[in-house]
């Protein structure tokens, strides 16, 4: 099925609401209401449209620590 980013945005909005049914407009204008039987069906559905949809959600940016003991090769103060 193609999804359009407004049944996308409806989907997020009731898993956000935490609703297990979702209202939209079709594309013949009509109003459409889909019953879920879980919230795990939702998210699944989630995942998939966002597959189809080339939609990545967002991500946290990976950090990496990293530590300078600012003494120079050498210095009496290194471990060894």
């Amino acid at each position: 099925m193609a999804w359009t980013l407004a049944q996308y945005n409806s989907l997020c909005a009731a898993i956000a609401e935490g609703a297990l049914s979702v209202q939209y407009f079709d594309r013949d204008g009509g109003q459409r209401r889909i019953q879920y039987r879980s919230l795990d069906d939702m998210l699944e559905l989630k995942r998939r449209m966002e597959r189809e949809l080339g939609i990545v959600p967002d991500r946290p940016a990976r950090r990496y620590a990293q530590y300078d003991s600012d003494l120079a090769p050498g210095d009496p103060r290194t471990f060894h």
